[in-house]
């Protein structure tokens, strides 16, 4: 049973950047956003942009933004380890097809060219 051990190593490591990009992502927003809140002119905009984007993380969070961090997180996990599962099985179905095709004597026949009755050169 080779198939469990490819799916599991597979399958962790996609839920494990899944988690990971979008909480890498907001939090490199955040930290640009309050980067650009000390360039004299654009205080207002980096303040406010990163006041929005942590009240926006309240709102997933039940009130506390790294709360809301996590949920974004995990949902991300779990959208992109149904999709790895996915497209492995589909993979193995996939190669089970064309072993089967490959095995075919059929398959290794050649195929006649197309004559050419009807077409004038």
């Amino acid at each position: 049973m080779s198939i469990l051990p490819n799916l599991l190593c597979s399958l962790l490591l996609t839920v494990l950047f899944s988690f990971s990009a979008p909480i890498i992502l907001v939090g490199g927003v955040i930290a640009a956003l309050l980067l650009t809140s000390y360039i004299p002119g654009l205080e207002m905009v980096g303040g406010m942009g990163a006041a929005q984007i942590l009240k926006f993380l309240t709102t997933f969070g039940s009130g506390s933004a790294i709360q809301g961090a996590f949920t974004i997180g995990f949902t991300g996990s779990v959208v992109g380890g149904l999709f790895d599962v996915s497209t492995f099985f589909r993979y193995q179905r996939l190669k089970g097809k064309r072993q089967k095709i490959e095995g075919c004597p059929a398959a290794d026949a050649e195929i006649p060219p197309k004559s050419k009755q009807g077409m004038n050169p």
